[in-house]
C-alpha cells in the first residue's frame, strides 16, 4: 500500500465528497503545491494542516498553463 503524503492523509477519508465549491465538480489532489484542483473552475484550494481551504476568497486562480499541464495528465480524480 502506498503512503499517502502527511498533508493529504487527513482528508483522505472523505476527499471523494469533496467539489469545488464554484463549479460543484470532483476536485484532483496536486502534490507538487499540495492543493485540490478544479480544472473546471480554474482554482485551487490548498491544505492546511490537513485541512481543506474552501473559501472561494482563499482560493488560487491558476493559470492556463497549469490547467492544461494539470488536465492533461491526471490519471484519477485523487492524484496527479
Amino acid at each position: 500500500m502506498t503512503q499517502k503524503p502527511p498533508h493529504l492523509s487527513a482528508i483522505s477519508h472523505f476527499i471523494d465528497r469533496l467539489v469545488c465549491p464554484i463549479s460543484l465538480t470532483p476536485l484532483i489532489y496536486h502534490p507538487a503545491t499540495a492543493e485540490l484542483i478544479s480544472c473546471q473552475s480554474g482554482y485551487g484550494y490548498r491544505l492546511v494542516d490537513g485541512q481543506a481551504m474552501m473559501r472561494i476568497t482563499d482560493a488560487r486562480r491558476l493559470t492556463d498553463a497549469e490547467i492544461e499541464q494539470i488536465a492533461g495528465r491526471s490519471p484519477s480524480r485523487h492524484t496527479v
